[in-house]
């Protein structure tokens, strides 16, 4: 099929994001071109934990994975003081999930997306978008055989993960170009066939908290089958210091000699760059929306984003609709794709990137003090993990000192003090972040932005 010079929509990157804004841009209607700059065989071929939750499937209605796409069913998370002698295994309807063949799961959706109606092109390399007068009308891109093409359209959905050309270059007064290194953290992992062992507590996803093995970041231990694990490591980037190297050699060296036994088979590797901060401070501008890496939409905590941007594909679809439908492609239009994006899913990854700013700063022996005497509980953390929330009042408080013992307290005292102050930084953020300029009221959006910002200020201050 031959490239037309018109659309409807476009989007940029057939990822599991993209794919899925596709398939229901389509659904609703829309003469939608999916592009992706890879070959259509490598959709889905990406460096990545592979895991997500089952609720995402129910929410936009899609079939559960199965068959090829599924590698193993989950009943939830497991997660390893630095020293491992507590584990806290945490297991409720959001936890449950599946680690999936990236690849296998990637191709299903592309090909959901090109059966619901999405004229899909591969080896398109997008280099930027048209702006005219204040709006983006579609992209400039080389097509499959070298041409410079110009391909416009009403709405731009950009999907291209974390390099996003299309962020980097977009002249805007509130889409974040780029992504400072701080809030990004290098990951390595290899998926490995175990020989002589076991795979360790095989219906869940493991994330060891370590400062000592990991940096800045975490070690995580995903089971992929009864014999074969995607195991990794994940850390912040620094000016000046060759962080492949670095994180791989760590990943040798803390990993894989510390939590792999006996021989092994590794079927893959490799290392990518993954956002680890809230959601850019807009996702809209007149005539484009960014969503997944491109618009930082990821947990803060562990990078995981398949989840949400598939969340985001389909909220994108819906709110491009309204303004196709209406000839009205304006930021004021597309707006109600921020905030519904922001109250919702971006709130509790905002509160989570409070959570991982201070997390940096605590050393192993506060981490292994904290969760030995359950100063977070596994229903803490769980409500942490999945709706970044931290309840821990006065009283409640008073109860955990008493519970672990004045002396510990007192040893202890910066620890306590600490959570207490990131946990009211955490519900402060949080209820900003429901508070997001409605389309209405986008001229509030410069003193909702500074607010947010204080807040950054007082986390970064005390740390």
């Amino acid at each position: 099929m031959m490239l037309k010079d018109t659309y409807d929509v476009i989007v940029i990157g057939a990822g599991t994001g993209g794919a899925i804004a596709a398939r229901f841009a389509s659904k609703f209607g829309m003469d939608t071109l999916l592009v992706d700059r890879k070959q259509r065989e490598q959709i889905g071929n990406k460096i990545c934990g592979d895991a997500l939750g089952s609720e995402i499937f129910d929410l936009i209605g899609i079939a559960h994975p199965r068959g090829k796409e599924l590698d193993y069913k989950l009943k939830g998370v497991r997660l390893l003081s630095p020293d491992c002698s507590k584990e806290f295994f945490m297991v409720d309807q959001n936890q449950a999930g599946y680690l999936v063949n990236r690849v296998e799961f990637g191709q299903r959706l592309l090909k959901e997306a090109i059966t619901e109606g999405a004229e899909f092109h591969d080896k398109i390399h997008v280099r930027e978008t048209i702006q005219e007068n204040g709006y983006v009308k579609g992209i400039k891109c080389i097509d499959n055989d070298g041409n410079a093409r110009k391909i416009n359209a009403k709405v731009t959905i950009d999907a291209s993960g974390f390099y996003s050309q299309v962020r980097e270059t977009i002249e805007s007064t509130y889409i974040e170009n780029s992504i400072a290194p701080e809030d990004t953290i290098l990951c390595y992992r290899e998926i490995v066939r175990l020989k002589d062992e076991p795979v360790d507590a095989p219906d869940h996803i493991t994330i060891h908290l370590t400062q000592d093995l990991a940096p800045g970041g975490y070690i995580w231990y995903f089971p992929k089958g009864n014999n074969t694990v995607n195991i990794g490591t994940g850390g912040p980037r620094q000016k000046g210091m060759k962080m492949g190297k670095i994180i791989k050699e760590r990943y040798r060296r803390n990993v894989f000699d510390r939590l792999i036994r006996g021989e092994v088979e590794v079927l893959s590797s490799g290392a990518g760059i993954v956002p680890v901060r809230r959601p850019l401070w807009s996702l809209v501008d007149n005539g484009i929306m960014l969503v997944g890496d491109s618009g930082c939409q990821v947990n803060p905590l562990h990078g995981g984003g398949i989840e949400a941007s598939m969340r985001a594909g389909f909220m994108a679809a819906a709110v491009a609709r309204k303004g196709v439908e209406a000839n009205d492609c304006s930021i004021g239009k597309l707006w109600e794709y921020n905030h519904k994006y922001m109250v919702g899913q971006g709130s509790q990854f905002a509160a989570l990137d409070i959570l991982r700013i201070a997390l940096q700063h605590f050393d192993d022996e506060d981490l292994n003090f904290g969760l030995k005497k359950e100063i977070l509980s596994g229903e803490d953390i769980l409500k942490i993990a999945y709706a970044g929330e931290l309840e821990l009042g006065m009283m409640d408080a008073l109860s955990r000192i008493f519970k672990i013992g004045l002396l510990d307290s007192i040893r202890h005292a910066g620890l306590l003090i600490n959570l207490a102050y990131v946990h009211k930084l955490m519900t402060d953020i949080k209820k900003l972040y429901e508070l997001y300029p409605r389309a209405g009221k986008i001229d509030n959006f410069p003193t909702w932005k500074k607010r947010v910002n204080e807040i950054y200020l007082k986390i970064k201050s005390a740390f």
